[in-house]
């Protein structure tokens, strides 16, 4: 079990904080934990299978007894300074294999952990790149929108609005999947199929597309 806390999980909004609790597991937590705040109970209010009326008033105050005690001992703690930290891109085939993006693909044979060589050779052989090259070089074929992690209804919106007016490249391709038939509904219902994501492959209508259509 992760439990996230600071000043920066405060800020995020209830989709992002379940986006990060959601990739608890690619560190291999079984699950990852936010305290309740006002921003849970505005998510949930007025929700299907939320409480009502005082059994509202009941349940948020049970709600918030559900945080952790101050002195609470953890296994292990780590500090991270939002501020400070950078994107972050795969360049294997799993989520392990990850650098910063100012960071250039490893060098297997610089590798000293044998199983970790071995998997990063299969890795580099198999996404086809050359050993040691900068990473902003790698050439983009594909651009990925959603899936379960990143396809919430506020990701969709701040694509469609980075697409607005624009057209995707010549050569690539655009795949976006909304992470659920509900963030799909809500997605069609404020047009953002129809518009920004669909005007951005006008031109290159074998290259890119909407995986809703």
């Amino acid at each position: 079990m992760l439990e996230y806390r600071g000043e920066a999980i405060r800020k995020l909004s209830m989709e992002s904080r379940m986006t990060i609790c959601n990739m608890s597991i690619e560190a291999g937590a079984r699950a990852g934990m936010i305290a309740p705040d006002e921003i849970t109970y505005e998510f949930l209010k007025g929700r299907p299978h939320a409480p009502q009326g005082s059994d509202w008033d009941t349940a948020v105050a049970a709600w918030e007894q559900l945080k952790t005690d101050e002195d609470a001992v953890f296994d292990a703690e780590v500090h991270i300074d939002a501020g400070v930290l950078t994107p972050f891109v795969t360049w294997g085939t799993n989520p392990g294999q990850g650098l910063p993006l100012g960071g250039s693909v490893p060098v297997p044979e610089e590798i000293a952990d044998e199983t970790e060589r071995l998997a990063a050779e299969k890795a580099v052989r198999y996404m086809d790149l050359e050993p040691g090259m900068p990473l902003r070089e790698i050439k983009i074929d594909t651009v990925f929108v959603g899936s379960c992690t990143n396809g919430r209804i506020e990701d969709m919106r701040a694509v469609a609005d980075i697409l607005k007016g624009r057209k995707v490249a010549e050569g690539v391709r655009m795949l976006v999947v909304p992470g659920s038939m509900r963030v799909r509904a809500q997605a069609e219902s404020e047009g953002l199929g129809r518009s920004s994501l669909r005007q951005a492959r006008n031109g290159v209508r074998q290259a890119a597309r909407c995986a809703w259509e």
